[in-house]
């Protein structure tokens, strides 16, 4: 992860950096709706002052690398994780109604 920022207050994008290839790929999350990888710069204003939410993610998942992606069960849930070890954090989104941006920690416990 290099960048994450906030379009809104339930879209984030994730600047992601594939090991070998130059290109970065933006992940677009909105949550309630949708997540894909997308090379369209979906972001508002790049320069506006983070969401608190969004300032969090970018001190938790910044440098991490995206390990492993799921749909948990046969709910409207997807799991993303970061890095390996302690240090891993679990971001969980949510795409039914309004849906959710739940950070958590290696332990499962939310972090934001």
């Amino acid at each position: 992860v290099n960048q994450i920022y906030d379009r809104d207050a339930r879209t984030f994008v994730l600047k992601l950096q594939q090991s070998g290839i130059p290109e970065k790929r933006l992940l677009l999350l909105e949550s309630g709706t949708k997540f894909l990888v997308t090379k369209f710069d979906a972001r508002e204003d790049p320069q506006a002052m983070p969401s608190p939410l969004c300032s969090k993610l970018r001190s938790s998942l910044k440098g991490k690398r995206l390990t492993d992606v799921k749909a948990l069960g046969r709910d409207r849930v997807v799991s993303l994780r970061f890095g390996a070890g302690p240090g891993t954090f679990n971001l969980f989104l949510e795409l039914y109604a309004a849906g959710n941006v739940v950070l958590c920690d290696a332990s499962y416990v939310v972090v934001a």
